[in-house]
């Protein structure tokens, strides 16, 4: 349950009652990686209910993720960049977080819009992301010169 619920397997073991390394051993075994030992039917009914509690976790997460990600600019951005992070990992023009340091900000012309969804891979989510990109550069650019007054 604990699994299910997003914690580690350490956490989850050790509230269990159960040694992180009885875990990680049951799991090696049942998957059939203990070369000392072969895996026993209960070992390997441990370990893949191990591996689909996990699994329900994350999709758990990346479920509520995906929700949030409707609404605000830094779940879709982590969302992207956890999913697709050769594409979507911050570089250093476009890490900075506002002053407020809440949110990144949102381009003013999508403000405006009223508020949509925008499937994953479409070119609208694209050309939305190149447009915010640019904007923020832009922006960067503009409060890393000194006012000469």
């Amino acid at each position: 349950m604990l699994l299910r619920m997003g914690q580690s397997r350490r956490a989850a073991a050790v509230a269990s009652g159960i040694s992180p390394e009885t875990v990680s051993a049951l799991v090696r075994r049942g998957q059939g990686r203990d070369p000392r030992r072969r895996p026993r039917p209960e070992d390997v009914a441990f370990a893949n209910a191990v591996e689909l509690a996990e699994a329900e976790a994350e999709v758990m997460i990346t479920a509520n993720l995906v929700r949030l990600s409707r609404t605000s600019v830094r779940a879709a951005l982590e969302w992207l960049r956890a999913r697709h992070p050769e594409r979507w990992s911050p570089s250093r023009e476009t890490t900075r977080e506002d002053d407020q340091g809440d949110e990144p900000t949102v381009p003013s012309a999508s403000v405006a819009q009223p508020a949509r969804i925008i499937r994953p891979g479409s070119r609208e989510l694209q050309e939305f992301t190149s447009s915010y990109l640019a904007e923020r550069r832009v922006r960067l650019a503009a409060d890393a010169v000194p006012d000469h007054e």
